[in-house]
């Protein structure tokens, strides 16, 4: 879930933002519950959730719902609900509270989705052996088969900005480049407490 306030708003929400995780986190089925904030412009966040099976995640709509009307005066476009399903799994890491996280958007042209799930793949492989490595995985947005996310945690900031610079990504992005469907997003979050 993608949330973008409104800038210099955060502080009039922390409340309710912390509501809705521990709302989220004590839902049946609950897997996984972690708000990141984006580095480079902080009224932005991923909400990155896991769930034991759908049934589940539909169950947490009214947390969904509550988060929605409480930060509804300072909220920008809505809560954008992105549901993925897991296409490269990292094995669970429970990286640190002060790691540095990347979500990548990956959209490739229908006809170059093969190619682009076998650069990923590879991509990932190399990856999870770069220094501060600590997830990598590869989620396909639900009803969108050709749009990917890539949540990467590291051992920190420095270690993130390596990662997006390392030889075997560059590769990757230079090969992938000609048939994306949209520029290639990649930003850096922290863990938000």
């Amino acid at each position: 879930i993608y949330v973008e306030l409104a800038p210099g708003a955060l502080p009039r929400h922390a409340g309710a933002l912390r509501q809705a995780l521990a709302q989220i986190k004590a839902a049946p089925g609950n897997q996984e519950t972690v708000l990141l904030q984006e580095l480079a412009r902080p009224n932005r966040f991923v909400l990155l959730e896991a769930w034991r099976d759908k049934a589940s995640a539909v169950a947490a709509a009214p947390a969904h719902d509550a988060l929605k009307a409480a930060l509804a005066p300072d909220l920008i476009g809505g809560l954008d609900l992105r549901p993925h399903s897991p296409f490269l799994r990292s094995p669970p890491a429970n990286p640190p509270v002060d790691a540095a996280y990347v979500v990548t958007h990956v959209d490739s042209f229908p006809q170059g989705m093969q190619h682009a799930i076998d650069l990923l793949t590879a991509d990932v492989a190399l990856g999870r052996q770069d220094d501060g490595a600590l997830r990598l995985e590869v989620l396909r947005w639900e009803g969108h088969i050709n749009h990917f996310s890539l949540v990467s945690a590291w051992r920190d900031r420095k270690a993130a900005e390596a990662s997006l610079a390392a030889p075997h990504m560059r590769a990757m992005r230079a090969e992938l480049a000609p048939i994306e469907g949209a520029p290639h997003d990649a930003r850096i979050y922290r863990v938000w407490r």
